[in-house]
């Protein structure tokens, strides 16, 4: 019996399949709208390091089902009600007789609310006719630092990697906002900002060294009010924030020593 193994799909791969997507009804997240927005914001060269070989889309059965009879060689398998997944459906398609890859449709992101994300998508022209829906890119940071805060075997080089380019992408999208609007900016900020507040964030920084308030002091903004008041509150509260969890750490670490020597 011949292995199949999973590919790992070159850029221009991704995006032939991609426009075979409907994105009326699905919106692109995972590790391949990472590789995208790399593409858009032109970062690195390497970049597809960091990328699994699954397509990870918000998409219904339906919507999964439309988009495997658009592949010849292609498995739908779809979630039933006892599978207790996230997956509505699986699209494995193949390359060749070793070869395939994989579409996951999901009904959720962990750590994410759908019904948001599906709302405030960004879409990506990539010509010919072709706009993608993606996962916003501060959402996409959060997806990414929940996986590593709280998934113990995303925590890998991948995991690591795709972390890293999130956080950088997210500071890239922040500063084409600031270009076209500082009013517009402000409150993207100001909801960052509030990310960085939650536990996943909190643990990314202190546990994992993926500092995402980093992002708002690179920003680069120069309005006084800003610098001289707002800024200073918020390092005020992430500092706070971060000791906070410090100390959480060191009491359990005291609690688990004194288990030991008892």
């Amino acid at each position: 019996m011949v292995k199949r193994i999973p590919k790992v799909l070159t850029l221009e791969q991704v995006l032939d399949v991609l426009k075979k997507v409907d994105f009326e009804h699905a919106l692109l997240v995972g590790g391949q709208a990472v590789l995208l927005y790399a593409k858009v914001y032109n970062i690195g060269n390497s970049i597809q390091l960091g990328v699994s070989g699954d397509i990870d889309l918000i998409a219904k059965a339906q919507a999964a089902q439309n988009l495997a009879a658009q592949f010849k060689n292609s498995t739908l398998t779809l979630a039933k009600m006892d599978d207790h997944t996230i997956n509505t459906a699986v699209i494995a398609v193949d390359l060749n007789d070793e070869e395939f890859f994989q579409i996951d449709c999901l009904q959720e992101v962990s750590g994410l609310d759908t019904a948001k994300i599906s709302q405030r998508f960004e879409e990506i022209d990539f010509g010919a006719g072709h706009t993608f829906r993606v996962i916003n890119p501060l959402d996409l940071l959060t997806s990414k630092l929940h996986n590593i805060a709280y998934i113990a075997h995303k925590r890998d080089q991948q995991g690591f990697e795709q972390a890293q380019l999130a956080l950088e992408i997210a500071k890239r999208y922040l500063l084409s906002i600031l270009d076209e609007s500082e009013a517009v900016c402000m409150k993207a900020i100001e909801a960052h900002f509030k990310s960085c507040l939650s536990p996943a964030y909190v643990i990314a920084h202190v546990e994992h060294n993926l500092d995402a308030f980093l992002i708002i002091e690179e920003l680069g903004i120069t309005h006084s009010e800003f610098v001289e008041k707002r800024l200073i509150q918020m390092k005020t509260e992430y500092t706070n924030r971060l000791q906070k969890h410090k100390l959480l750490l060191k009491r359990r670490k005291t609690i688990k020593n004194k288990k030991i020597t008892k």
